[in-house]
């Protein structure tokens, strides 16, 4: 099990193709086309820091203080159209939709803690989502899974990105089935 002390490592190393591939592996599968769109060059670091910030929410009982750096992070990853990595939507919509996961998952810890999130973070998820719902209609078969997976379980904001609900009830943030290939991720990156 992928533990906050090598989350982090791997982080500070900027391996963020590792970092994806072992919190993949570590309850979570995906197929190839998902492999390779969240390990895509321009949009690795977020789709890195996004899945391992929602790791280190899954493992603290409480705001770990290594996932609001981390966050602070990924928050720079927000281009000024509000999506996250790349220069085009093409990937980007993926990398929005696992950095959006990560940045709800940190403020509900938060508000579960009795702190408030503050502003910044208030504003690239609204800004985000607005960003995820505009460009969503546009998207691939692949980009709409990864969208689904990360985002469809949220009732916040699964109408608002129309998300296939049959696809979103069988596949939450923890699991995404693999169809077409079960190979080992590593194995298979």
């Amino acid at each position: 099990m992928v533990n906050t002390r090598q989350i982090i490592r791997l982080v500070t190393a900027e391996a963020f193709h590792g970092l994806v591939i072992r919190i993949l592996e570590n309850g979570r599968t995906a197929d190839r086309a998902t492999i390779d769109r969240l390990c895509c060059d321009s949009t690795l670091a977020p789709c890195g820091l996004g899945l391992a910030v929602q790791r280190l929410c899954e493992l603290s009982f409480g705001p770990a203080r290594e996932a609001g750096g981390l966050v602070e992070r990924l928050m720079t990853y927000q281009r000024s159209s509000g999506l996250f990595g790349g220069s085009g939507t093409d990937e980007s919509l993926s990398a929005s939709a696992v950095a959006l996961r990560a940045l709800l998952a940190w403020r509900t810890e938060l508000r579960d803690a009795g702190r408030e999130p503050g502003p910044a973070l208030d504003l690239a998820v609204q800004r985000g989502i607005e960003a995820l719902v505009a460009a969503s209609s546009t998207a691939s078969d692949d980009e709409r899974r990864v969208i689904d997976w990360q985002l469809g379980d949220l009732e916040e904001i699964k109408e608002s990105l129309d998300c296939d609900r049959r696809s979103a009830s069988a596949s939450s943030p923890g699991t995404m089935f693999s169809v077409n290939d079960r190979r080992s991720l590593s194995n298979a990156a």
